[in-house]
């Protein structure tokens, strides 16, 4: 009778009784196989990140929409810039210029060189403009480039509107609006009123419309600075050009 010789691991005891276990299958593989995980750690997995859209309409100067002689408004969102006095003034962030039919005709906002500091306005106020919105990766253009192309722009119309312009004027710091004619809209309603009133209020008294509802807009703005102007240009200066110049007894306004 042949001898079988087990190996210890295949003998189990049962009752104080040595049995002998089955003998494996040499094919069956007995080691568990655990579940690939869904996302394992040695995988690179990388997060999608959503890129941030430039909330401006028109980064490109269209000098096709300006007539000489025809008024163009414009409108001002600002940065605070620290100087090295630790004085601050605003800067230009946001910069809107439509024409008389409340085109875009320019529409960017701006960021500055890195030896520059600024920063956006504290953003409770919701004036308009974010720090992701003044990152040139964003489609901010360089505060030179837009004050050249602003220049372009006002040099081939002439004639600039804007409310309460002298704020807008200082954010422009580098163009000389003396050589252009400005209209100021707060200005030509107060003298009406008697008292210098903010754009929002006399959008709403004049045009039914209210603006800078969520947030302050540059785009908005302009296009309401350049309707009231329009508005007050109707009922005041039927006899004038744009420019406030009475015209001749037989010419007409444009």
């Amino acid at each position: 009778m042949p001898v079988t010789t087990a190996s210890a691991d295949q003998v189990s005891w049962i009752n104080g009784r040595p049995v002998l276990a089955s003998k494996p299958n040499a094919n069956t593989n007995t080691a568990t196989t655990k579940p690939t995980p869904k996302n394992p750690k040695n995988k690179t997995n990388p997060r999608r990140v959503k890129q941030y859209a430039c909330r401006a309409e028109q980064l490109r100067p269209q000098l096709n929409l300006v007539t000489p002689g025809s008024p163009l408004a414009f409108d001002c969102e600002g940065v605070e810039l620290t100087q090295n006095a630790g004085k601050r003034r605003d800067g230009v962030g946001r910069l809107s210029i439509v024409n008389v039919d409340g085109q875009v005709v320019y529409d960017t906002f701006v960021y500055y060189p890195s030896d520059v500091p600024h920063r956006p306005p504290p953003q409770h106020l919701k004036l308009g403009v974010k720090y992701k919105d003044i990152r040139p990766e964003n489609g901010a253009q360089p505060h030179a480039q837009v004050l050249a192309a602003a220049k372009a722009i006002f040099d081939k119309s002439g004639v600039i509107v804007a409310h309460a312009a002298s704020n807008d004027v200082q954010m422009m710091e580098g163009i000389d609006f003396n050589q252009y004619v400005v209209r100021d809209t707060q200005r030509l309603y107060g003298s009406e009123l008697g008292r210098l009133p903010g754009l929002g209020a006399l959008s709403f008294s004049v045009l039914g419309r209210s603006i800078q509802v969520e947030e302050h807009s540059s785009v908005e703005d302009a296009r309401a600075t350049m309707e009231l102007f329009l508005e007050y240009h109707e009922r005041y200066e039927a006899d004038c050009d744009y420019t406030g110049t009475l015209l001749d007894s037989d010419s007409t306004c444009a």
